[in-house]
């Protein structure tokens, strides 16, 4: 049901008789509505933890098959990242639920989450700002360093291969790449927070509004 069916049912009922049970019934709908966007969240989260999991154990198995260094930093940098980001999803999801199912005050209730996935999405954007030009600035010294050690690297051996047939051109070329991918980096993870997570705080929102008015 979407907010503008609720807020022409709540008009009605409070109009009719029993209006003061019809209300209460759409106040618990609104409760239903607020655990249903909760849920998706939380399940959101569970689901980016699980794919970063699948991911470090992927390029855990990729570096022990092919003895590539370059994958190996990957995989521990995508290690790293799990690291604080699963705990983080958890303990944020737990303190969501414990407040969605609080069958107290809803004004409230949806004021506490709105402030909560508003502080989340916002230090994940942040979070993100910072961790993806450290990353592009690791692999640019690995890959540098693999380069001037003369390491046989599996991973790198298209570079070098490009390096040896366009010296100047082929570090044009990697540097060009290296930009369109940092910044679709940065496009995706502003569209997948906002998939994941600020279209359902925008939800909250228009609950709250709905409440209010």
């Amino acid at each position: 049901m979407e907010l503008d069916d609720m807020k022409k049912q709540l008009r009605e009922r409070l109009q009719s008789p029993g209006a003061e049970k019809s209300a209460a019934e759409l106040i618990g709908l609104f409760h239903k509505k607020t655990e249903t966007a909760i849920g998706k969240i939380r399940q959101n989260m569970l689901i980016e933890a699980a794919f970063g999991v699948v991911m470090v154990t992927g390029f855990g198995v990729a570096a022990w098959l092919y003895s590539s260094w370059a994958v190996r930093m990957m995989a521990l940098l995508m290690f790293l990242i799990m690291v604080v980001q699963v705990p983080a999803f958890y303990l944020q999801s737990r303190r969501l639920k414990n407040i969605a199912i609080t069958q107290g005050n809803l004004l409230e209730t949806l004021n506490n989450l709105i402030f909560i996935v508003g502080e989340f999405i916002r230090l994940y954007l942040k979070y993100a700002s910072w961790l993806i030009p450290f990353a592009a600035v690791l692999g640019g010294v690995v890959g540098f360093t693999i380069g001037k050690n003369d390491v046989d690297d599996p991973a790198m051996k298209p570079l070098d291969r490009l390096f040896d047939a366009y010296p100047i051109w082929g570090g044009v070329a990697v540097i060009a790449f290296a930009g369109i991918i940092i910044w679709g980096s940065y496009r995706y993870i502003r569209w997948a927070v906002w998939w994941s997570y600020g279209r359902y705080h925008e939800a909250l929102k228009g609950y709250l509004n709905e409440l209010e008015n």
